[in-house]
C-alpha cells in the first residue's frame, strides 16, 4: 500500500499544482481575495500530506 501511495502521490500533486496554476492564470485580477486563500489551502494540504 505504501509503494502504491508513493507512486500515485507525485503525479497527483503535479496535476493538482497544474490545475492551481491554470486557475491562477485564468482569474488573477478577476478574484483577488481568493488567490491568497487558495495558496494557503494548497500549502496546508502539502504540509498535511
Amino acid at each position: 500500500m505504501d509503494r502504491v501511495r508513493a507512486i500515485f502521490k507525485k503525479p497527483f500533486l503535479l496535476g493538482l499544482l497544474g490545475l492551481i496554476l491554470a486557475l491562477l492564470a485564468t482569474l488573477p485580477f478577476y478574484a483577488p481575495p481568493y488567490t491568497p486563500i487558495l495558496l494557503i489551502v494548497i500549502l496546508m494540504y502539502i504540509i498535511i500530506t
